[in-house]
């Protein structure tokens, strides 16, 4: 079979379905009308809802939980995430006790000094908080 026959068996079908639409008085209505041979094409939007949650008489309530949902408690989680974050360094340090360290970290600063540092952090000074009050 020559490249040409290959290509005419591929393309007659096109062809012969063209020719049937143009010669077809109601078809070709179709298709200048509706933009398709098959006539006007319906389609139908929904939402994957439970009925009773689309229901006109839940309305309030649903109302009422997507406004707690995205008027309280979701402000109130990002809030407590971002200023959570903004505490903490990438490394998860205290801005607190990252400042204390770059302010006393010096080019002569022995090995006591480090251990004053890191027994002056602020995640220290929480702990050693919880453990005075506890004994009290």
């Amino acid at each position: 079979m020559s490249t040409l026959q290959r290509r005419i068996k591929r393309i007659s079908p096109v062809v012969s379905l063209s020719n049937h639409s143009l010669t077809n008085d109601e078809i070709r209505r179709n298709y200048e009308e509706y933009g398709h041979p098959d006539g006007k094409q319906e389609y139908s939007i929904g939402i994957a809802l439970p009925k009773w949650i689309v229901e006109s008489t839940n309305g309030y309530y649903l109302l009422a939980f997507y406004g707690l949902l995205f008027g309280v408690l979701m402000p109130t989680f990002i809030g407590r995430w971002w200023y959570g974050s903004r505490n903490m360094t990438k490394e998860g340090i205290e801005t607190e006790t990252a400042a204390r360290y770059f302010k006393g970290v010096k080019e002569n600063t022995s090995e006591n000094d480090v251990v004053d540092m890191l027994a002056a952090s602020h995640e220290f000074e929480n702990v050693l908080a919880s453990i005075i009050l506890a004994n009290l």
